[in-house]
C-alpha cells in the first residue's frame, strides 16, 4: 500500500473516531500516517473568481477535522490511461487510481484531493514529503447513505487472493508468501490492520472483524509498486506465446481493483454521519 493510501485511510478513520469522540492523540504529528511527511496541509481556493489561487486553509491535520466538523469517506476514480493501467503506476508519486476524501455533513460535502513532492529530499529525519490536499469540489450535495457489503467485498478478495496466489506458485514468482499472508489475514479471527498501530486504528475506536480482516489483507495484498514489486515482472517469448502474460495481466487486474473496493469499503464502513 503506498503512502498517500495510507495517509487517506488513516485521515478519514481518525477523522471518523474524533468525530464519535474517541481520543486520537498519538495520530498527529509522530503518527505512522505522516513519519516521511514535512508538511500535511490543506488548501482552498482564495475565492470562486480566482480558480487555481490556493490558501492554505488548514496547516496540519488536527485543525482540518476541527474546521471541518464532518464525517469522511474515501472514494477512487481510475485515470483511464489505457497505455499504463492505474495499478501498473500504482508505485510512482501521483500514480494510481485518484483518492479523495469527502468530508460530509448533513447537508453538504467537500471532496479533498492530496498532491506530493519531494520538498525536502536531504532532510536528516526523512521528512522529505510535503502532501498538500486541495479541495477540489465544495459545498456540493450531501451523497446518500452508502450501502455497504463488507462481505461482499470479504468475498470478492478472497477470490482474487487465491487466483493470484495460484498463479504466482505456477510461475515461481516470489510473491507466493505475501498473496498467503493476504490470505491469512483474511480469514484470521485477530486480524492485525497496521499493526494494530493506535495512531492508525484508534484504541477507543471499535470497527467490525470484517473491516479489520479487508485493511489488514490489503496491506499485504497491495504488491502494485516500482522496482521489484509485482509490478516488475519480465516474459519469455515462451511464457508470451504460453499466454503467460495475459493470465498475469487477468489476475493482478482483478486483485487491484478487489483490493481499492476492499479499502474502500472497510474505511467507509466507520463513517460518522451528522
Amino acid at each position: 500500500m503506498n503512502g498517500n493510501l495510507h495517509q487517506i485511510i488513516a485521515l478519514a478513520i481518525n477523522g471518523n473516531a474524533l468525530r464519535r469522540g474517541v481520543a486520537i492523540d498519538r495520530f498527529w504529528p509522530k503518527g505512522g500516517a505522516f513519519v516521511f511527511d514535512h508538511e500535511t496541509s490543506f488548501h482552498r481556493v482564495k475565492s470562486p473568481w480566482l480558480k487555481g489561487t490556493w490558501i492554505k486553509a488548514n496547516p496540519d491535520p488536527i485543525s482540518w477535522f476541527a474546521a471541518n466538523a464532518s464525517g469522511y469517506r474515501i472514494h477512487f476514480m481510475s485515470r483511464e490511461n489505457l497505455s499504463s493501467p492505474d495499478h501498473m503506476t500504482n508505485g510512482f508519486a501521483n500514480g494510481g487510481p485518484r483518492w479523495l476524501i469527502e468530508a460530509a455533513t448533513e447537508r453538504k460535502s467537500s471532496f479533498w484531493e492530496v498532491a506530493t513532492e519531494v520538498s525536502h529530499p536531504n532532510a536528516a529525519n526523512n521528512r522529505i514529503w510535503t502532501k498538500r490536499y486541495y479541495c477540489i469540489e465544495r459545498d456540493l450535495p450531501a451523497a446518500p447513505a452508502e450501502d455497504i457489503d463488507l462481505q461482499g467485498a470479504r468475498d470478492r478478495l478472497h477470490l482474487a487472493l487465491e487466483n493470484i496466489h495460484a498463479f504466482s506458485v505456477r510461475q515461481k514468482l516470489g510473491f507466493s508468501e505475501t498473496f498467503a499472508k493476504a490470505l491469512s489475514e483474511l480469514n484470521s479471527e485477530a486480524p492485525s490492520p497496521f499493526n494494530q498501530s493506535s495512531d492508525i486504528l484508534p484504541a477507543g475506536f471499535k470497527i467490525s472483524l470484517t473491516a479489520r480482516q479487508l485493511l489488514a489483507s490489503a496491506q499485504h495484498g497491495f504488491v502494485f509498486g516500482g522496482m521489484g514489486s509485482w509490478n516488475d515482472q519480465y516474459w519469455s517469448d515462451a511464457d508470451l506465446k504460453a499466454g503467460v502474460e495475459a493470465e498475469y495481466d487477468c489476475v493482478s487486474t482483478q486483485l487491484f481493483a478487489c483490493l481499492n473496493d476492499a479499502v474502500v469499503a472497510a474505511t467507509n464502513s466507520t463513517f460518522v454521519g451528522s
